[in-house]
Parts: C-alpha cells; structure tokens; sequence
C-alpha cells in the first residue's frame, strides 16, 4: 500500500562519521572461520563446478566460504539479470542446476571446510515479459504480480489497485524507497505475515541442504525490521547485507546490524579513487566498523555500472594491487570476485563450463571466465592474512607522493606500488 512520510534525508556527503559510535580502529582477523575468513563469490557458476573448485583450489587458498547466485527459480532469459528475477520459491531450478545438485555442492565444499553461501533474493518478484505471461527456469509460469506463491494483494500497490505500484524514484523519501516497486519489479510487502512466512519458509528449505550463511540482496529496499522477521528464525552462521547508498539516500546502513553485517558498495568506492588517482594515503582511515562489514573490491552490480566507479578485472594489475591491499589490510571481512568475460551489459555467462573434463580450465582475461580468484598473489595473501591475523598494522608509510603504501603486521611486511601503472 503506498503511504507517505515525512523525509529522514540522509546526506552521502557525511557518510564518514555514520557509524561512530561503533568505530573501532584496526580488528585482528581470526583464522580460518566464516565469520572472519576470507570468502569469494563464484558469479554465474554451475553447481558442478563450485564443487570441483571447493575440492580443488578453495579449500587449498584458504578461501573459507563461496558465494553462490540465487537458487531459486527465475525468470527463463539468458541475461545475467534474470537470476535476480524470482519465479518462486519451492524449486530450486536455475542456471547453476537443480536442488539435487546444490545439496551434492553444499556436502562437497563442506567437506574440504567451504561454506556455501546462497545469495538471497527477498525484495522483489519478476516482472513479465511484453506478452504479460513469463516462465521460469523450472517451467512455472507467472504473470504481472500473480506467481504460484503470491498472490497481487502480498505486494505493495496503489490504493484501490492492486495491478501497479508507484515506482522508486526518490531516494530522500524512505517509504517511497521501501515501498515502490524498483526497476519495474513488483515490490513484496515483507511487512506482512504471509510473505514472511513464505520467504521463512525459502530460508528454511536452503537450510535443509545445509546452507546456513546467506547474503540478503538489495537489502536497503527492505526495512532491517522486515529483514529481520523472516530471517530471524534462521540457524546462521553468516549473514551479509548489500547496502548501495546513492545521494540523499534516507536509510542509514548501520539500522542493518540487527540483523548480520553489511556490504557497502562505498568501500569500492574509495579503493577505486585511491588506486586510481594513486593517492593511497586516505586508506588507513576507514570509517566503518571493521567486524560489521564484508568489503570487496567489486561485484556483479558494480562491474556493470557507468560510469564505473569501481575497479575490475580491465583494470589489470591496478585491479590486482587493490584485492592485495584488502587481503593484507586487517579490515572488514574480504570478499573476493569470480567473473567471465564480457563485452555488453546484458550478457549472460559463458556456455562452456569452467572446469574442462581433461582437467583444464577455461580461465584467463582470454578465456570466457576470467577467475580473478585465482590470481596467483591473492594465495600468498590470504596466507599472509592468516598468519598474521592477530597483528594490527604498525610502521605505515606513504611514498612517492602517495603513489606507494607500506606496513607491517606482526612479523609481516607490505609494499604496493601503484606508480607507472
């Protein structure tokens, strides 16, 4: 139901000092637990093959959880888009394979000490196509606010109609945020019992196969409080939430954890400026609660932003000077992308399957999956944040005009030069 409020403006400006009453300096990082580990999100890749890196190359490097795309049933589209489109769910159907598939993926990576970690859809449902009848990857079909689970009166709507909703178009006003419909997709009510008790019920299923750490998509389109009522049951070992805050956002990020630790798209942000301009002086003073946040340097969202505000795997060693620093740097939870290759926003994954029977692989900036996890140096950091990880960063220095940053942690040392590149 759309409903108006007075405007909490919240200004990106003066984001800063947002959390700081919880600021904390410099946390040491255990080793090797989820709650602290380092972790990598596998975008796009077949259950099959999560399995076969978890045996062969995660567990190995370190890298104590994976995030999975969305395993609910989807809307049928080839884009990568599509896997954040939900038809329902009871079917576990997607592009990564079926629920039997999953839980042989889930049992495999948790026998070698991966935690898998399914990436949450809850805000929203597909919208239909241009004929107004749309399928899922699992054959349901749906139409415009109608799906097998929901019904048009369990999303939010106009008064007196429950065939259309108003549209995110204000991020000052934070029922208009919360309530609307973003990007055209219609808006779940996930204040009200029925949704939650469905969206319980998804999280409870994932539970079963033995997932139990689970990152929340476009949370801030939800309230923490709606969050929290249907994952609030949930046995979780992890919980992350995706936080983008664009200008005059009204939410602050830190009402979120109540409910697990958060993403913020800003930690990008400024690892993108800083390497960038080749001015890494700023990055000692994060501003954010060290043990409440995932950081990463990119994802699927920010990878297809333009302008781009982020680096990404184009940016070669750039791009790779900025994860070392993340691993080597005792800040947040570190949060490593897995991608392919491509050229147009729209485009889905590659057809071909990243572990070849013969044993090879198709990764490499040349091959159609590019694997920046397995950049030969973000092994020996993910080593060095280990051994090091009850070791706060001591003997900061800058050089070469900002150009260079160094410490040491423990009996460690750091060095990245970004001058010339």
């Amino acid at each position: 139901m759309r409903r108006s409020t007075p405007a909490c403006t919240y200004d990106r400006s003066a984001c800063i000092p947002f959390l700081g009453l919880l600021l904390l300096g410099q946390q040491a990082v255990a080793q090797g637990t989820s709650a602290t580990g380092v972790l990598v999100q596998l975008f796009e890749w077949s259950y099959s093959d999560i399995a076969l890196e978890c045996e062969t190359y995660l567990a190995q490097a370190g890298i104590v959880g994976v995030q999975i795309s969305p395993p609910q049933e989807a809307i049928e589209d080839p884009a990568w888009w599509s896997r954040y489109q939900p038809v329902g769910f009871t079917k576990l159907v997607s592009r990564s394979g079926d629920q039997a598939a999953l839980l042989d993926t889930v049992r495999r990576c948790q026998a070698v000490g991966v935690q898998v970690i399914a990436d949450v859809v809850a805000n929203h449902m597909a919208a239909p196509p241009a004929g107004g009848t749309g399928t899922g990857t699992a054959g349901t079909t749906f139409q415009n606010r109608t799906f097998a689970d929901f019904a048009p009166t369990d999303f939010h709507h106009w008064n007196g109609s429950t065939a259309g909703n108003c549209g995110v178009d204000n991020f000052a006003d934070r029922v208009n945020v919360q309530t609307c419909d973003f990007n055209g997709l219609p808006d779940l009510n996930t204040t009200s019992s029925v949704v939650q008790s469905k969206l319980s019920q998804y999280i409870g299923l994932l539970h079963s196969l033995g997932i139990t750490a689970f990152r929340l998509d476009s949370a801030l389109l939800m309230s923490a409080s709606d969050i929290q009522g249907f994952m609030g049951t949930a046995e979780a070992s992890l919980v992350y939430q995706e936080i983008t805050l664009p200008p005059r956002c009204t939410i602050a990020p830190q009402e979120y954890l109540i409910n697990g630790k958060i993403v913020l798209q800003d930690y990008a942000y400024s690892m993108f400026t800083a390497f960038k301009s080749g001015q890494l002086q700023g990055l000692q003073a994060q501003p954010y609660a060290s043990d409440k946040l995932i950081v990463n340097i990119d994802s699927h969202d920010l990878q297809r932003q333009s302008p781009l505000t982020s680096l990404t795997y184009t940016d070669g060693k750039l791009y790779e000077l900025a994860n070392i620093f993340m691993l080597a740097y005792p800040y947040g939870q570190p949060l490593l992308m897995s991608s392919y290759s491509f050229s147009a926003f729209n485009q889905g994954p590659p057809s071909v399957p990243v572990h070849g029977a013969d044993g090879s692989l198709s990764c490499g900036t040349d091959q159609p999956w590019v694997c920046e996890h397995r950049t030969p140096s973000y092994k020996v950091m993910i080593n060095f944040r280990n051994h090091t990880s009850q070791a706060l960063v001591t003997d900061w220095q800058i050089l070469m005009g900002g150009a260079m940053v160094a410490f040491s942690r423990g009996s460690g040392f750091v060095a990245i030069n970004t001058a010339g590149i």
